[in-house]
């Protein structure tokens, strides 16, 4: 239904209203199909107008400019209304409509704060009599959220501007919209991911001192008790969990970076989780025991899938440690494990302090951490989860979580495929750990490029105790005269060399016939996929990522220079 137009401008067409031979500039008419605003140009008649030849030219120019504003008002892609002082809309075009979802029809028999969120109802009406009783022809702006006819809420840039008659009396507020509803999510978004990452970056200076302290400890201890083999050996494993902390805390920031660009590689094989859940209980036992929790697991069946031994056994210890780390002294942690359909699936349970329902779906995201004490006595960095999803996924599978609400524990389900006739199991095997451990059955020359003068001396010993002659070289260019005079069967080199670079070493030094059977390996920290990569298109044959792990060192040696 129409809407009520003001009697004084009420026309059944639009016509002359005189004022001592002036016309308006702005009249009101009325269609059949609803009000419509019309527009003229002003024109003075020079003495008596009846029967005046301009009547017939007014006339025409009044339809000509009424088409005109109508096709424009229509075809802007702006959306725009025309609101009557009172606030009841009087006509609305096609962009409008569309944006906030409702019927023109409909629109016309509504009120401009009828499309307000209730929270901004009152700030909406003080802003649009303040339109109306201004003096001033100022456009006014405000943001605000608009409530569309399907119940979303969107943020819109609201313009208000008056239009007035001869004695400045408001006529018609045009109000015009633009849905900033993405602009602002992304800034929120923006805000919260920076918030995140300086709480994470504390996080990581936090986490980074405590091993460090306590590294620091155990040497002083070491120093003032040197012929007490008691404490030597207390300071041997200090330095060996620090360290451990401090490679898996590294090793968390390389695997986030890798997993969300996707560039992991995977070892796929025919894999019985009941193996790789048995070695991830057994690598956070100490902790179980630590807080005295009590670990509960069912009798596991075969749980075949076609999965990475090494990557899904980083899974289930991340979550492992997870449950740990939020569980009170004296709770208990529930692995089961189960056949349903073509997945396998693997929950792990605790009665820790549990999960809000909001922050659910959440903690699976980077840099998220629920519920952080400032004493951060677990510590963490807040990526595990994140990690934990990106691999699960990278299997084909996925991981979610479940919660009664804070404290009343929690549940993280993997689910994997099960393995198929199509996949088969790779051949490989690993040598044994005690193979490892064993010097070389003969001494083999080995030249280190390293310069850090601790991590070469170091190098060196391990290396001296398995049976090998060491020379040690702290820069490319020393590096390369001693390779060319001692011809080591081994080089091992580290790429950000000062003088000259790996890159460089392993490119000259392989265009010696002398050294064509050497084994050359790079050893660097610099360990993403893409520097692997090319640290073997360089020529190396091998690339070990720092920290070095030395018993992989020594199969790679053993495997190429003397045999198993």
């Amino acid at each position: 239904m129409p809407p009520k137009i003001p009697k004084e401008t009420k026309r059944s067409n639009p016509q002359v209203i005189r004022n001592q031979g002036e016309y308006p500039s702005l009249i009101l008419g009325s269609k059949e199909n609803g009000a419509v605003l019309t527009a003229r140009s002003r024109t003075r008649l020079v003495g008596n107008s009846k029967g005046s030849k301009a009547e017939p030219e007014r006339t025409y120019t009044v339809q000509r400019a009424e088409i005109h504003f109508q096709r424009i008002f229509s075809a802007t892609s702006a959306a725009v209304a025309i609101i009557l002082p009172n606030g009841r809309f009087l006509e609305v075009n096609a962009a409008y409509l569309k944006l906030i979802g409702y019927s023109r029809e409909e629109l016309l028999g509504m009120e401009y704060t009828d499309l307000i969120e209730s929270g901004g109802m009152q700030e909406a009406e003080e802003g649009f009599s303040k339109c109306v009783r201004s003096k001033e022809s100022v456009p006014l702006f405000s943001e605000r959220p608009y409530v569309r006819k399907t119940g979303e809420v969107i943020w819109c840039e609201s313009g208000k501007s008056t239009i007035r008659d001869d004695l400045g009396n408001v006529m018609y507020v045009i109000n015009h919209l633009h849905d900033v509803t993405f602009r602002n999510r992304a800034v929120f978004e923006a805000a919260e991911a920076r918030a995140r990452k300086n709480e994470f970056l504390a996080m990581l200076g936090h986490e980074l001192r405590n091993p460090l302290n306590a590294i620091r400890h155990a040497l002083q201890v070491s120093m003032e008790s040197h012929d007490d083999p008691y404490m030597m050996d207390w300071t041997c494993g200090v330095l060996n969990r620090q360290c451990l902390q401090l490679t898996r805390m590294v090793d968390d920031l390389l695997d986030v970076a890798r997993v969300n660009m996707r560039d992991s590689d995977l070892s796929l094989d025919r894999l019985d989780l009941r193996l790789v859940l048995a070695r991830a209980q057994t690598a956070v036992r100490h902790l179980l025991n630590e807080r005295g929790l009590n670990f509960i697991s069912n009798d596991l069946p075969p749980l075949i899938v076609y999965g990475d031994e090494v990557r899904l056994e980083q899974v289930f210890v991340n979550l492992l440690h997870n449950a740990i780390k939020f569980t009170p002294e004296g709770g208990f942690i529930r692995l089961t494990g189960a056949r349903e359909g073509t997945e396998i699936v693997v929950s792990i349970a605790d009665s820790g302090i549990g999960i809000a329902p909001e922050m659910v779906e959440q903690i699976f995201e980077l840099f998220r951490q629920v519920g952080v004490p400032l004493a951060r006595s677990q510590g963490g960095l807040g990526i595990g989860l994140t990690v934990v999803k990106s691999l699960v996924e990278m299997h084909g599978g996925s991981v979610g979580a479940s919660s009664l609400g804070l404290m009343k524990g929690a549940k993280i389900t993997v689910r994997l495929p099960e393995l198929n006739s199509s996949q088969k199991a790779n051949s490989e095997r690993t040598v044994p750990p005690s193979v490892l451990r064993r010097g070389l059955l003969r001494t083999v020359r080995v030249l280190v490029v390293e310069d850090n003068a601790d991590t070469a001396e170091g190098l060196r010993r391990l290396l001296v105790g398995r049976n090998c002659e060491v020379r040690v070289a702290k820069d490319g260019l020393s590096g390369m005269r001693i390779a060319r005079k001692f011809l080591p069967e081994v080089l091992l080199l580290d790429l950000g060399l000062p003088g000259l670079d790996g890159f460089q070493m392993v490119k000259q030094l392989q265009a010696d016939p002398r050294l064509a059977d050497s084994l050359f390996i790079a050893v660097s920290g610099y360990a993403q996929e893409a520097d692997c990569t090319r640290a073997l298109e360089a020529g190396f044959e091998y690339h070990c990522a720092k920290p070095l792990d030395f018993m992989y060192l020594m199969s790679v040696i053993r495997a190429n220079c003397v045999g198993t």
